[in-house]
């Protein structure tokens, strides 16, 4: 039998419960490609499920990672030549069925039998992983290991907001609620042609705008409005990634 190093929990709490362990090395399934990880990103989601809640049933020993990069180890029996082994990759962190109306139009993600990897199945914080053909992903340009798994998550999420739901166009205005964040973060960097609003709490003008205390909007020649005021007098899209509740532009995501 072959063994890996891996970070496991078995039991939710602090952080004193995950364990440096020596556990069993899967082998891939015909379908299935075996990963050996070379990094994998600590996600918000890693923090939740270790503290647990009713949302969270692990099989015990549990492995956290959602974000991974790394490179092909094996290839199952069934997975076509366009993969070698050695190749680098990055891995789509959700598992879904594949054939279900939601994954055959693109919305894998509304799948009845849909996971996250880290979440409520096996995740990174190992040496290995084996994951479905359909979940391998080519490997982002030059970016480290380190930074194409940081990637995954984040710019998933922040894609489904603003192109998917949202269908963002030219010329409209988003205010990144919560721009600190991982999500938020990331769509500063996005490829679209969006004029963006910075919150708290760096409280520097980036652009025209600067948001302050999360109730006010400070145009760049300094007159300051209520949030609400804005929203309605141009504002197309309200980019939330803080957990705040309340309605105030035309369009959430």
């Amino acid at each position: 039998m072959q063994t890996m190093k891996s970070v496991v929990l078995r039991e939710q709490g602090g952080p004193e419960v995950l364990k440096l362990e020596e556990i069993e090395r899967p082998s891939p399934k015909a379908h299935e490609v075996l990963v050996a990880i070379e990094a994998v990103a600590v996600n918000h989601l890693d923090i939740w499920v270790r503290k647990g809640g009713p949302a969270f049933r692990l099989d015990y020993p549990h492995r956290l990672g959602s974000e991974i990069a790394g490179t092909i180890a094996e290839l199952g029996s069934e997975v076509g030549e366009d993969l070698s082994v050695g190749s680098k990759v990055v891995v789509n962190p959700g598992l879904s069925c594949g054939h279900c109306g939601q994954c055959l139009s693109g919305r894998d993600n509304l799948c009845r039998h849909y996971q996250i990897l880290g979440e409520s199945c096996q995740g990174g914080y190992a040496e290995y992983i084996c994951v479905p053909r359909q979940n391998i992903v080519p490997y982002p340009g030059d970016l480290s290991f380190e930074e194409a798994a940081a990637s995954l998550l984040t710019f998933l999420t922040a894609w489904q907001m603003l192109v998917h739901k949202a269908q963002v166009k030219p010329g409209q205005t988003v205010l990144v609620q919560g721009a600190g964040s991982g999500p938020g973060g990331t769509v500063l960097f996005m490829p679209q042609p969006l004029k963006t609003l910075p919150p708290p709490p760096a409280r520097e003008e980036l652009g025209d705008y600067i948001v302050s205390e999360n109730k006010y909007v400070t145009h760049g020649r300094g007159r300051r409005e209520p949030i609400s005021l804005y929203a309605w007098s141009g504002g197309d899209i309200w980019s939330r990634a803080d957990g705040l509740r309340g309605s105030c532009f035309p369009a959430q995501v």
